[in-house]
């Protein structure tokens, strides 16, 4: 059998593809990856509208629980009556995380988060183009 195969791969000789295809594979490489490229940059385009849009809504929604608690009201006591505030320190700061609007401040977290994850993803894919052309920025 070992023989039988050694005899027939011994007929073909030195069998090499023509130079055409290794361009054409290569040239098709090339394109996926710029395709690839444009998609993360649109993809990461639009995260980064959607996620100032939810900065904007989580803002708002941050700052309207800030002023309709007490938060603020106990808050203004610390500079109107820092005496009082001093003597009462831990029933103070106690009052103070009482009325944080917790939930809201949670809330301002996702948008951030999306934001930065957009912005990575949006440098990263500028930096490889710019790699990928030939344009370095910094060495």
């Amino acid at each position: 059998m070992e023989k039988k195969l050694k005899s027939m791969f011994e007929r073909f000789g030195n069998i090499e593809p023509e130079e055409a295809l290794k361009d054409r594979i290569l040239s098709r490489i090339e394109r996926e990856r710029v395709r690839l490229a444009r998609r993360v940059l649109i993809v990461s385009r639009i995260g980064l509208f959607v996620s100032l849009i939810g900065l904007v809504f989580a803002g708002y929604s941050l700052g309207g629980s800030f002023l309709s608690s007490d938060f603020w009201n106990i808050l203004n006591l610390a500079f109107s009556d820092i005496g009082a505030v001093s003597m009462n320190v831990g029933d103070f700061v106690a009052s103070l995380a009482e009325t944080f609007p917790v939930f809201d401040a949670m809330l301002l977290t996702v948008p951030v988060f999306m934001l930065l994850a957009s912005l990575s993803a949006y440098f990263k894919s500028k930096v490889e183009a710019n790699e990928r052309q030939g344009h370095y920025k910094y060495a």
